[in-house]
């Protein structure tokens, strides 16, 4: 019997480390190209809830292969450090005769699309685009 008593209270000690649970709070698709979602992680084990934002894209330099960059934030300085350096580059999105860049963020002068980059990694997104991930990421929660 205190065998079986102590393999159920190893089980248990095992299942009660890795116990999360996730919850989507919101997402959105920017076009054809960003895949946004907003999660709400909670550890049960020790009650920790952890937020985070993901936006997604498929490297445009590949057609046939899956290439994928992304924008990761996980607090709120972050957060607003992308809202920031976004609406920076929406003051320079309509001047093709200049090139900006801040952040992972770049406009060149011979397009008026933002460059979002990830490494080697990019993908494009014209300015209405732009606007509507603002207003998404502004709704976002992170601590």
């Amino acid at each position: 019997m205190k065998p079986l008593l102590l393999i159920l209270f190893l089980f248990q000690s095992l299942i009660g480390f890795s116990q999360t649970t996730t919850t989507t709070l919101h997402k959105t698709k920017i076009g054809f190209v960003l895949s946004c979602k907003n999660d709400m992680e909670i550890n049960k084990s020790s009650n920790d809830t952890t937020f985070t934002v993901f936006c997604s894209f498929q490297n445009q330099q590949y057609q046939h292969i899956t290439d994928i960059g992304s924008v990761f934030i996980m607090n709120k300085e972050k957060l607003d450090k992308t809202i920031d350096e976004l609406k920076e580059c929406l003051k320079y999105m309509d001047k093709k005769s200049m090139n900006f860049s801040i952040g992972p963020f770049s406009i060149y002068d011979f397009s008026k699309n933002l460059y979002i980059n990830d490494d080697e990694k990019y993908t494009t997104l014209n300015k209405k685009g732009v606007l509507k991930w603002i207003e998404w990421l502004e709704r976002c929660i992170v601590e």
